[in-house]
């Protein structure tokens, strides 16, 4: 069985496009010349973030701390992770806890 051969159209090139045909669009929607001079509001780049600065966590309960990484002995942090789970208790709590008394400072 022999294939047909595709068929084929010729159309006519598209017409050449007028580079001002952009701006006469543009400015047919613009009612007046004032509207081309509204800038947006500038927006300091503190106003645009919200919430704690960087590094800092803000809690439900309204406390602020600030995000560290701690690296410990697997053996010390599993012991860690189940002393939390045993006495209910959040792990940052009671490495706060800990580290207060290490430091001597009860508050």
């Amino acid at each position: 069985m022999a294939k047909k051969p595709p068929a084929v159209a010729l159309r006519p090139p598209p017409a050449p496009v007028d580079p001002r045909a952009a701006d006469r669009f543009v400015d047919a929607g613009t009612q007046t010349s004032e509207r081309r001079n509204i800038q947006p509001p500038k927006r300091s780049r503190t106003a645009a973030r919200r919430g704690p600065p960087r590094g800092l966590v803000a809690r439900r309960d309204g406390r602020t701390l600030k995000r560290m990484t701690v690296y410990l002995p697997a053996d010390l942090a599993k012991r860690l992770a189940l002393h939390c789970v045993r006495h209910d208790r959040d792990v940052s709590d009671t490495l706060t806890e800990a580290v207060r008394r290490l430091l001597g400072r009860a508050s």
